[in-house]
């Protein structure tokens, strides 16, 4: 039976905790929340950096649950588009975007360094490529690990951002695995207890 959102989430969106969303996923993936899914608090502060900007489309690189992708597509009424390979991580996303009536998000299977940057305005990173490298905090083992894989994918990643038109946004929470090319400029760094928000913008 679905359960309805006035049944299971406070009436207040603002409210919103980690424990109101974590609740809804499988005991194993419920444990990995505060290294792979991005914070309630951090999806609030996210939530402004899209107002100052008037920002209404988000591309969610690694979307991993769907937890930013269905919480901002609530609070902020933002479309937003999740990335993501793991087919059985795809599948929860679809399920919670149904039980938190999360009309705006939307998640596609792939990886999203197979995207064309070129039509992407505005990107949320979440420290995509830490699989790549570490085995600390693993969702699974279907993660090739490797140094020399890890370097490849950042200056796949970093062309990809290259291909990004002026203006365009990035939004990263414990960076992205490297340092931003220098065609974008850093206008705002966030400091919170959990990590750094930095919203970069492409200039050059």
């Amino acid at each position: 039976m679905k359960l309805k959102m006035s049944q299971t989430l406070p009436q207040n969106r603002l409210e919103f905790t980690d424990e109101d969303f974590d609740k809804f996923l499988p005991d194993r993936l419920r444990l990995l929340s505060s290294s792979q899914w991005t914070p309630v608090s951090v999806v609030r502060e996210v939530a402004k950096i899209l107002d100052s900007h008037s920002i209404n489309e988000i591309y969610d690189l690694g979307s991993g649950v769907g937890k930013f992708s269905i919480l901002i597509s609530i609070l902020r009424q933002t479309r937003v588009i999740g990335v993501e390979q793991r087919v059985h991580l795809l599948q929860i996303s679809e399920n919670l975007k149904d039980t938190f009536v999360a009309k705006q998000s939307k998640f596609i299977a792939g990886d999203f360094l197979d995207l064309d940057f070129s039509k992407i305005k505005v990107a949320y990173c979440f420290n995509p490529l830490y699989e790549t490298m570490s085995t600390k905090y693993n969702i699974d083992d279907t993660k090739q690990k490797s140094a020399t894989l890890f370097l490849n994918k950042l200056i796949h990643l970093k062309s990809k951002f290259l291909e990004m038109e002026m203006g365009s946004i990035i939004i990263t929470y414990h960076g992205f695995g490297g340092i931003m090319p220098k065609q974008f400029q850093r206008l705002n760094r966030i400091q919170l207890e959990s990590g750094e928000i930095e919203v970069w913008k492409k200039s050059a």
